[in-house]
C-alpha cells in the first residue's frame, strides 16, 4: 500500500476483469439460438415483475439490438478526457445518453445481432483497436468498455434502458 503523494503511488483496476467471463456478452448472439435474452449481473434484485423488464423490447424501433442502462459515475467521463479535448463538441461522456452505459442489465435482440453486419464488424479486433484509437480510451471493465465503444460509434443500435432498471 503507498499513500497519496508517493512518487510510487497508483491506482490499479480490479483485477478480476481479466478473466473470460467479463468479454462475453459481445458474443452471446452466436452461442445461444435464441431470439432475445436478457443478462443481468448476479447481484441484481428484482423489485417488480420481470415482465416489466421483458416489456422493453416492444419499445425497441427497428434498428435498435439491445438495451443497456446509463453508467451514472463520472467513469466514462474521466475515460474520454483526452478525446475531448480534442473534440470539445462531443457529448460522450457528459450526461445524458452518450455519457457511458453499464452492462449490469442488458437486453439482447439476438436475432438482429446474428443478422447486422455492422454489429458483427465489431466483434472484429482490429475494428476495436481502431475504436479505441478514434476515442483515445484505454479500458478495463471488460466488455462493459467493448459495449460503450460500439454505443460511442453507433448510438442507433441502442435502446437506452431506463436507469430504474439498473439502480
Amino acid at each position: 500500500y503507498k499513500m497519496k503523494g508517493d512518487p510510487q503511488w497508483g491506482w490499479m483496476p480490479a483485477a478480476k476483469y481479466n478473466h473470460d467471463l467479463f468479454y462475453l456478452s459481445p458474443f452471446y448472439h452466436l452461442d445461444f439460438p435464441l431470439d432475445k435474452l436478457i443478462v443481468t449481473d448476479t447481484d441484481i434484485e428484482f423489485k417488480f415483475s420481470i415482465d416489466l423488464l421483458h416489456a422493453q423490447f416492444s419499445l425497441f424501433s427497428t434498428n435498435h439490438l439491445y438495451s443497456l442502462g446509463p453508467d451514472l459515475t463520472p467513469f466514462y467521463a474521466d475515460r474520454l478526457f483526452d478525446f475531448r479535448l480534442l473534440h470539445p463538441e462531443t457529448h460522450l461522456g457528459l450526461p445524458g445518453e452518450l455519457q457511458g452505459v453499464n452492462t449490469g442489465v442488458v437486453l439482447l435482440h439476438l436475432e438482429r445481432m446474428r443478422q447486422s453486419e455492422k454489429f458483427n464488424r465489431y466483434l472484429e479486433p482490429e475494428v476495436v483497436d481502431q475504436l479505441c484509437e478514434k476515442f483515445s480510451f484505454t479500458g478495463f471493465i471488460g466488455d462493459q468498455d467493448w459495449w460503450n465503444l460500439v454505443v460511442w460509434d453507433s448510438p442507433e443500435l441502442l435502446h437506452p434502458l431506463p436507469c430504474s432498471f439498473n439502480f
